[in-house]
């Protein structure tokens, strides 16, 4: 069954719904004529409707939205996102209940924007300038947070580290350096290039002011930076220790001015979409760059259509996102200048052979014969269910 084949059975159980024919039903619902249809079908089969699907079988309805509908369709907390309030968060509940650290909607762009949790930190820099960028690598209910905390007079670039356990988040006591699992920060160091060795790892004199944090797509407690002097770059972090650099991408493949790349999944392969420029600093249009084996061994996939624009474009003026359609295309929606140019572009996956005589292990071999896989094992020779086999 599907949610709305319940909305469908619900709407028939009304005294309008009872004289409606599946038309109207469709009408009414703001459904498709098919999907209704559909819908009865599905009921039928599942005996909450009769053969002829014109009455709800009202007792059996019952029983299923008593006992049964809790686990056919599990209540589970999405993305972080605008909605209109439910469960908990939606009088008269609320009044009734103290819920500071999460807040429940029904996804809704129109929707009230609703608190998922606050905190004072500021990245352990005394009115540092928090929040210019930040990502987020989970779900409203699990998730780590790392925000932007720069230095308010040497303008080194420390972060705070937030964790969302169980949709919780607890703001500690930090004022004594006083740490839980839900809050550290980032960057031991946090002074300018004229500090020489004692400058932070990323700092505005280096690396200029228009950072970009992402969650990186190839490691869980990574993450990316990238700034109009900074070539995209993939970092690790630990409780008041300096970011640790795990590699960048070469300012061969892509333009260090412009900042704006976005990261999706094709196939097995973990690809980059980033804005690039021509010779004389336009917008050219989108690269697409392998970083499976990671941003210091980036190679570029292909290059989607070019753009014709007759003057540059700032760094802060460029975005990028993609969605992964069928057999590998991607639709790429640039935005530049307050402007969305949409493209396309096409992946080819590419076939996995790592059935044929593969060595496993010094000793073990793996080989393809005569319709069968089979495993050799210091000489002797199994099937695929570990049966010795001639």
């Amino acid at each position: 069954m599907k949610p709305q084949d319940i909305v469908v059975l619900l709407k028939k159980l009304t005294s309008q719904g009872k004289v409606l024919s599946a038309n109207g039903l469709a009408a009414s619902l703001g459904m498709s004529a098919s999907t209704v249809s559909e819908c009865l079908e599905r009921c039928k089969k599942a005996q909450l409707v009769d053969r002829n699907k014109k009455r709800v079988n009202t007792l059996a309805l019952q029983e299923f939205l008593i006992h049964g509908i809790q686990y056919v369709f599990p209540a589970e907390a999405g993305r972080v996102g605008r909605g209109v309030p439910t469960y908990i968060s939606a009088s008269p509940i609320k009044e009734q209940l103290s819920n500071d650290n999460e807040s429940y909607v029904w996804h809704d762009i129109k929707g009230a924007a609703s608190i998922w949790f606050e905190s004072m930190f500021t990245g352990n820099s005394t009115r540092g300038d928090c929040g210019y960028t930040m990502a987020v690598n989970g779900t409203v209910a699990n998730a780590n947070i790392l925000v932007s905390a720069v230095h308010n007079s040497h303008r080194g670039v420390r972060m705070s580290h937030y964790t969302v356990i169980d949709g919780a988040y607890v703001e500690p006591n930090y004022a004594n350096q006083t740490f839980n699992n839900h809050l550290f920060y980032v960057g031991a160091k946090f002074k300018g290039a004229s500090a020489g060795e004692d400058a932070a790892t990323f700092n505005e004199a280096t690396h200029g002011v228009n950072f970009q944090l992402n969650a990186s797509p190839l490691a869980e407690s990574n993450w990316v930076i990238d700034s109009e002097g900074l070539m995209p770059t993939e970092f690790g972090v630990a409780a008041k220790q300096d970011p640790s650099i795990v590699g960048a991408v070469a300012e061969t493949l892509v333009s260090k001015a412009l900042v704006g790349a976005y990261y999706v999944t094709v196939g097995e392969k973990k690809v980059m979409v980033a804005p690039y420029a021509d010779a004389e600093g336009k917008l050219a249009g989108v690269k697409l760059l392998d970083i499976t084996a990671g941003f210091a061994n980036a190679t570029l996939l292909t290059t989607a259509e070019s753009l014709d624009l007759t003057a540059p474009v700032a760094a802060t003026g460029v975005a990028t996102t993609a969605v992964v359609e069928s057999n590998g295309t991607l639709t790429i929606n640039l935005i530049a200048d307050a402007t969305i140019h949409t493209m396309t572009a096409t992946i080819q996956e590419s076939p996995s052979t790592n059935l044929e005589n593969n060595n496993v292990q010094n000793d073990i071999i793996k080989f393809y014969q005569n319709g069968q896989i089979y495993i050799m094992i210091n000489g002797a020779v199994y099937n695929v269910m570990g049966q010795m086999v001639k």
